[in-house]
């Protein structure tokens, strides 16, 4: 079975996205550079987070090809939205696969990853869809 950072590095490949650590201040956690085709990261961040950036950032470098360039405010909601979905589609799946479907709660997803509440839709979202293919 691939680990999670294996599978998302396959990802990455597949779409041709260079993923770097950088050093950074710790209130920058990653980019994604679309002229380069690549993700940096802050290579003080641990493990978990470092993945949620690393998953967000593959979002933007997915919409970027999707939606074009940010040109506009619309535009840059449509694009943090499309990367958060993405992330938080793979976390689902992964936590999911990892504590079943089950004995998966909503409450117990969110405080694990310390999420948001405005992420909550996407994740009964999520739940929803993993719920139809099982």
């Amino acid at each position: 079975m691939t680990s999670p950072d294996e599978a998302i590095n396959e990802i990455a490949e597949t779409i041709g996205v260079m993923i770097i650590p950088m050093e950074m201040e710790m209130d920058r956690f990653g980019f994604f550079n679309s002229d380069l085709n690549a993700i940096a990261y802050n290579d003080k961040l641990g493990p978990v987070t470092r993945r949620m950036i690393i998953l967000h950032e593959l979002g933007h470098a997915l919409s970027y090809k999707r939606l074009g360039e940010k040109k506009t405010v619309i535009d840059n909601i449509k694009h943090e939205y499309a990367a958060n979905k993405f992330m938080i589609r793979y976390e689902v799946e992964q936590y999911i696969n990892e504590v079943g479907l089950d004995q998966f709660t909503i409450d117990n997803f969110m405080s694990r990853y310390d999420f948001p509440d405005e992420f909550k839709p996407f994740v009964r979202r999520m739940i929803k869809k993993a719920l139809k293919i099982k």
